[in-house]
């Protein structure tokens, strides 16, 4: 099979997951986005116009696996599709914002502030950051409060 080939058979699968995905069938949308990759990798002899469009196709695909896994809550897999896709775009809003929200569910508050101020510097007004972000700080306000707490008692006075 040759590039064009290849490259639409890709957008076919990724269409095909799309539908799954707005349906609710988590499974077969992954399925289909894994699938998806697969006619695009590992990447063969392409021109630079093609790279830049299997370049642009794989960024969404990583994204739609990423919006996947955190439907069905699998946080790592998250991690790993978001930093594939932010490999590809340092700077893609979306997937910032998506390995933060896996972060967070993942108690990786640092690590999701960093993604989440980063992902302002793109787009400062996006409320859905500015939210998460309001988020993550708050719990780590708690936890500094539970361990000023805690080491208060420890060193506390009669």
């Amino acid at each position: 099979m040759e590039f064009p080939e290849k490259f639409e058979a890709s957008k076919r699968d990724k269409d095909l997951g799309n539908t799954f995905f707005k349906a609710g069938r988590y499974r077969q949308a992954l399925i289909k986005y894994k699938r998806a990759l697969g006619f695009i990798e590992p990447p063969t002899k392409f021109t630079e116009e093609e790279k830049k469009q299997v370049s642009e196709h794989k960024l969404s695909l990583y994204l739609n696996l990423a919006a996947v896994r955190l439907k069905t809550l699998e946080y790592a897999e998250v991690l790993e599709n978001t930093t594939k896709a932010l490999g590809l775009d340092p700077n893609s809003v979306k997937a910032l914002f998506r390995r933060a929200q896996a972060r967070f569910h993942l108690s990786q508050l640092d690590e999701a502030k960093a993604d989440l101020t980063h992902a302002l510097q793109h787009s400062p007004q996006d409320k859905d950051l500015k939210q998460l972000l309001a988020s993550v700080n708050q719990k780590l306000k708690a936890i500094h409060e539970k361990e000023k707490k805690a080491y208060s008692n420890l060193f506390g006075s009669d």
